[in-house]
């Protein structure tokens, strides 16, 4: 099955349009197409880089056989999925600093017993 690149950039614009609406203003979107099945019937999957501000949809060509409404639900289900990722991973991340900063804190407390 091959895509149009017409359709892909209606699907990457109405990303674009919506990602607002969780509070990814800031992400840029980027599409990437799976000629196979991505198992367990999925037919897409985002991933966030909250470094670089990015979201990486994929999708299975089998979202193009869904009807169109169908097609926007599972991208704004994925546009959720996208924003439950960036805070998944900043709260991650603010663990790591206090871990490291509570490693740093007994370390001290070691070495300067007395």
């Amino acid at each position: 099955m091959k895509i149009e690149k017409k359709k892909t950039k209606k699907i990457v614009a109405f990303l674009e349009a919506h990602k607002k609406l969780v509070g990814l203003s800031d992400y840029t979107v980027l599409l990437a197409l799976h000629a196979k099945p991505m198992g367990d019937g999925t037919l897409a999957t985002i991933d966030a880089n909250i470094y670089e501000y990015t979201l990486k949809i994929e999708l299975s060509l089998d979202f193009f056989k869904k009807n169109k409404k169908t097609q926007q639900n599972i991208l704004l289900h994925e546009l959720v999925h996208g924003r439950i990722n960036v805070y998944n991973k900043k709260v991650e991340e603010l663990v790591e600093a206090e871990e490291e900063y509570l490693a740093n804190d007994l370390t001290r407390g070691m070495v300067n017993k007395k």
